[in-house]
């Protein structure tokens, strides 16, 4: 994976001339990731503005112009399961419904340091606004943590290499993540429906509304 990050940025470098300056940041005990130098954490009213949601961020961050963020989430109640292919099938169906019109560049599970990461790459359209995403999910004892990179549409040339070699740098250590899990490890809660029947549920309601 290191040989992968090297051609990333050699990539980058050929197309601008200059390598993305990443500098590791860590974002809660037990994750870490490269962030552009030039990234600060996010101000509270500026992430209830841009990100209104009852559950705040693990992390979040902005560039000096505040178009571009870069966010770390993770999942309220453990994830019945461990296939990464269904799992991806209920995420991909979510973005889906989430915005008016989704291209995806990337829709796959990559090799990152060790684990192995669900990756969306896309263009989304919603009210008319386009953006440029690129979106990671680990799972990691039993949750899934979400990386996101969000830039406007028209930014997405610029910024597009940057965040790939970003999201190449994630660093997972599961057993520090104990103390930022919203649930304690040793009792697990499984709450509703697993990812393959809800994605099932979807299915079945978007075949009734045709």
């Amino acid at each position: 994976m290191k040989i992968f990050s090297f051609l990333l940025l050699a990539l980058f470098a050929g197309l601008t001339g200059k390598e993305p300056k990443l500098v590791q940041t860590k974002l809660v005990d037990g994750i870490s990731i490269g962030l552009p130098k030039d990234f600060y954490v996010m101000a509270d009213d500026d992430i209830a503005t841009k990100y209104p949601s009852t559950k705040k961020p693990l992390a979040m961050y902005t560039n000096i112009d505040r178009m571009v963020d870069f966010g770390l989430n993770v999942t309220k109640s453990r994830i019945p399961g461990t296939d990464l292919s269904v799992i991806k099938d209920f995420y991909k169906a979510t973005i889906l419904q989430t915005y008016d019109k989704v291209t995806f560049i990337q829709d796959t599970i990559l090799p990152v340091n060790g684990k192995r990461l669900i990756a969306f790459e896309i263009v989304s359209t919603s009210e008319g606004t386009k953006k440029y995403s690129f979106i990671q999910y680990a799972l990691v004892n039993g949750f899934i943590y979400i990386f996101n990179y969000t830039a406007p549409e028209n930014l997405k040339a610029q910024w597009q290499p940057v965040a790939r070699a970003s999201m190449n740098t994630v660093h997972i250590e599961p057993k520090k993540l104990y103390d930022v899990e919203p649930a304690n490890p040793k009792e697990p809660v499984l709450r509703g429906k697993d990812a393959k029947e809800v994605l099932k549920d979807q299915n079945a309601r978007k075949k009734k509304t045709k």
